[in-house]
């Protein structure tokens, strides 16, 4: 077993911070798994909030269709990890870089900062055939990553 500790939280230290910055609905009433819970999230996400007003949601009683009761046994976590920028920033261990309670997140910087870093090696890595500059903010969005 390696003595290196983890370069991330652990799901219920990453849980705490979201919930400190506001980012997190925990909801502790039932939540029927089959049919409600990913709606609910959903709902979120095509209705008129913007990105920055979106939260991750951790369901503590969950049921299903049956009345079958998971409390205790499987809380669920959705869009913990990625529901918005400032929940990305959380997730990656940049928060404290990128002020993650301002609601205005610099996300070219964000995204250049999670895209090319390599905390393996310690090295900035561009995908192949990527034009370098140094203060250059590189876009992915139409760049092929597969041998990234």
């Amino acid at each position: 077993m390696s003595t290196t500790p983890p370069k991330y939280d652990d799901l219920q230290a990453h849980l705490a911070k979201l919930k400190d910055y506001g980012l997190l609905h925990t909801i502790d009433i039932p939540v029927n798994k089959d049919r409600n819970l990913h709606p609910l999230v959903r709902w979120s996400y095509v209705s008129q909030l913007e990105s920055r007003e979106r939260k991750g949601f951790y369901f503590t009683n969950v049921t299903d269709s049956n009345g079958v009761s998971y409390k205790g046994n499987c809380d669920v976590c959705v869009a913990t990890t990625a529901g918005n920028e400032q929940i990305y920033a959380v997730s990656m261990g940049l928060d404290a870089p990128f002020d993650v309670r301002n609601p205005e997140i610099d996300i070219p910087a964000l995204s250049h900062a999670t895209a090319i870093y390599d905390e393996k090696t310690g090295e900035v890595r561009y995908p192949k055939g990527f034009p370098v500059a140094d203060d250059a903010i590189p876009d992915f969005s139409a760049k092929d990553l597969s041998e990234f």
